[in-house]
């Protein structure tokens, strides 16, 4: 089903249709809907009214999306990161509406826990008019979508620790001793027009010779 393909039939309805939610669930459910104004699907599985993994089907069945496996959407990670941000989409807000996306050749794939809000939808909308590409949708669980986001996470802190190192160690070298020392001794050699710098350890300390070979002292001269 692509984006403006209309479903006739609320989820509640098709669960009820689907024989899995009887009369009392429907009215439970529609009545929760409307005093907790979420989703029939995301309070089915807050209150433990049907199983996630039935939910999830259930979703992919009503909406006409293909389900996506776990192990294909983390290995998109990379692809969800780079494209999140050429469309200036913060990571945070996509986990909270319940989806991710990325770019392929000929789409913007939106991969969706969720029937998605009307926010999210219009979002979408000018994203996708932005890429001229078609929108197209696939389902995943719940617990999928977290783990994709847990990943970008870990890979995000990861870069940001490993910056924060590099950086803290180029402090540490530029101000350190031994860097007065090095540049000393590269400034003397350069002063004296020396080919060669010689550090000699010994037992209390070093020795450094600065020497210009028989081709050095030519050029000089």
């Amino acid at each position: 089903m692509n984006a403006t393909t209309e479903i006739p039939q609320t989820f509640v309805q098709f669960l009820a249709r689907e024989g899995l939610l009887d009369e009392t669930g429907v009215r439970q459910l529609q009545s929760l809907e409307r005093e907790k104004k979420s989703t029939a699907l995301a309070i089915a599985q807050r209150t433990g009214l049907l199983p996630e993994a039935i939910l999830t089907q259930a979703l992919a069945s009503y909406s006409g999306w293909p389900m996506m496996e776990r192990e294909v959407l983390i290995s998109l990670a990379t692809c969800v990161h780079e494209t999140m941000q050429q469309l200036n989409l913060h990571s945070q807000w996509c986990h909270a509406q319940g989806f991710a996306i990325w770019e392929t050749d000929t789409s913007l794939m939106c991969c969706t826990r969720d029937l998605l809000s009307r926010v999210a939808q219009e979002v979408l909308r000018v994203k996708q008019q932005e890429l001229d590409k078609q929108l197209s949708y696939v389902v995943c669980r719940p617990v999928d979508l977290d783990a994709l986001y847990a990943s970008l996470d870990a890979e995000q802190g990861k870069f940001m620790v490993t910056t924060g190192d590099l950086a803290h160690l180029r402090e540490l070298a530029e101000e350190g001793p031994i860097v007065e020392l090095v540049n000393s001794l590269i400034s003397q050699a350069v002063t004296k027009r020396a080919s060669d710098i010689h550090v000699e350890p010994g037992d209390a300390g070093f020795v450094a010779r600065v020497a210009a070979s028989a081709a050095a002292k030519e050029a000089a001269g």
